[in-house]
């Protein structure tokens, strides 16, 4: 009895609905010509627009109406072999909308775009489209002797875009309560990303963007709340703001040409030693300049061959269920042999704010190369909090033959420690700023065969006493205060952000 009143409950709300838009139109099944859609538009069943455009009017909404025993409504433009078109018109007074209705299964989007042809979107809102399900698994994958299930997430919007040239520009593209966009792109599309937004993703991920061929994608100037995951393809970002406890740029491959990361904010704002970052960056040739990095276990995970004037702050103190004292482990982790890293300002608290990598796990061949490093005209802050400013050769012993020269070290128990206790690892230490005076400024640090003790500085280094000798003005006592707010009204930029940073450190 009651399965029969929820039913005719159903029935009922969805008749009084759709009643409410008696003029609505209702689309479900293939669509082979062109057409025009305009004001309410509800998907009932699958839509197959085969070939023809179908172009959608500034102002019109598309609503995914399918009940409860159907399947989840699809809108699929395109096929692998045919063509297709979904013009989505709107303008900035007049958005189109896309929603699923509350209530009801939420529907998705699904893109093929041939060659020679493109998707432009622009000043669209996307609304609750994309859900979760359970795929099958074969009992030879799984290893089990009964057939598996695999939670998977069913993105909102997927766009193929892989053979040929094509183009995908998403403009003005807001994605509220969605599953992720994914973007499978090739080495000639063109396009990107720009001033889109993404907000309260229902997973960790906000944009997967993927190719079997390499090629480089733009995203400029949107705002995400989630993780912007790069694999296959390098990717320009640039002017992006992420803020939120998922928040990070992952470039899993490294390509060509190399991706370009510039003048971004990331915060990660979670508060729990998890493993999180603000940038993984597996493409070591990746150019990473000016950018606004806090927060995360890791604020770099994978550091790359060129990072300039970025500022790069701990998230503090973490909880954590194995350690009552856990902070921000490394700053940069991961900073490979011959990177330049340069004018960069790093603020702890962390267990060492800047860890390099070596290349290999033995002692570099007599005779051969080595992979030289410049650490040069950085500020290290550790906010008396911080075991090392730099840890050298985690993990390995390779004779890197790095330079560290013209840097500020302020409240540091330790300037450098290099695990791999060799000498010629470190070719110059010299004409740093240094306060106040470390105790125990060296840690394994060998150089022309002198171990360093404590009283063992360069010719050019400046060491003090204490801070206040330094006359910088506004050194800050702690972390800097939270700038999300304040850059997502508008009231301050990425630039003015990093300004304010380096005029604390400056001297009077």
């Amino acid at each position: 009895m009651m399965g029969r009143v929820s039913v005719l409950a159903w029935l009922v709300a969805c008749a009084t609905a759709l009643g409410q838009n008696a003029g609505a139109m209702r689309v479900s099944g293939p669509i082979t010509e062109d057409a025009t859609w305009r004001g309410m538009v509800f998907i009932t069943g699958d839509v197959q627009i085969a070939s023809g455009t179908v172009t959608v009017e500034a102002g019109s909404t598309i609503e995914f109406v399918a009940g409860s025993t159907d399947s989840n409504p699809l809108l699929a433009v395109g096929t692998a072999d045919k063509g297709g078109r979904l013009l989505l018109k709107g303008t900035k007074e007049a958005p189109v909308t896309l929603r699923s209705r509350s209530g009801m299964k939420p529907g998705c989007v699904r893109v093929f775009v041939q060659a020679g042809q493109g998707v432009e979107w622009a000043n669209v809102l996307i609304d609750g489209l994309g859900y979760r399900t359970n795929v099958k698994l074969d009992d030879r994958l799984t290893g089990n002797r009964k057939p598996g299930e695999q939670n998977s997430v069913v993105p909102a919007v997927s766009i193929t875009a892989e053979t040929g040239k094509t183009q995908v520009r998403l403009e003005s593209v807001s994605f509220r309560r969605c599953a992720r966009l994914s973007l499978r792109v090739g080495a000639e599309t063109v396009g990107g990303v720009k001033a889109c937004a993404f907000e309260d993703g229902m997973e960790r991920v906000d944009v997967e963007i993927s190719s079997l061929v390499g090629g480089i994608y733009t995203i400029l100037g949107s705002r995400f709340s989630g993780v912007l995951d790069v694999t296959g393809c390098g990717v320009h970002a640039e002017g992006n703001i992420f803020t939120g406890p998922r928040a990070a740029l992952a470039v899993n491959s490294a390509t060509t040409p190399a991706s370009r990361i510039i003048e971004n904010y990331i915060h990660n704002s979670t508060t729990a030693d998890d493993g999180s970052y603000c940038l993984k960056c597996a493409d070591g040739a990746a150019e990473i300049r000016d950018n606004v990095f806090r927060g995360g276990t890791y604020v770099v995970l994978d550091g790359s061959r060129s990072m300039t004037g970025n500022v790069l702050v701990s998230g503090g103190r973490l909880s954590s269920r194995v350690s009552k004292a856990a902070k921000t482990h490394y700053v940069v982790a991961d900073l490979p042999g011959g990177a330049k890293f340069e004018r960069n300002v790093l603020i702890g608290p962390a267990y060492a704010l800047l860890a390099t990598q070596a290349a290999g796990t033995g002692e570099t061949a007599p005779g051969a190369a080595r992979e030289q490093m410049t650490i040069r005209q950085n500020v290290f802050d550790g906010l008396g909090d911080t075991s090392q400013a730099i840890r050298l050769n985690v993990g390995a012993r390779e004779r890197l033959e790095a330079s560290i020269i013209e840097n500020t070290f302020l409240r540091l128990p330790t300037l450098v420690m290099d695990e791999a206790k060799m000498d010629g690892t470190i070719a110059a230490i010299d004409r740093n700023i240094i306060a106040p005076k470390p105790a125990r400024p060296w840690e394994g640090v060998m150089i022309a065969g002198k171990q360093l003790g404590p009283t063992d500085f360069g010719t050019g280094d400046r060491v003090f006493a204490s801070v206040s000798e330094l006359g910088v003005a506004g050194l800050p006592s702690g972390l800097p205060e939270d700038w999300d707010a304040a850059l997502l009204a508008g009231r301050t930029s990425i630039e003015q952000i990093r300004e304010k940073v380096r005029t604390a450190y400056r001297a009077r």
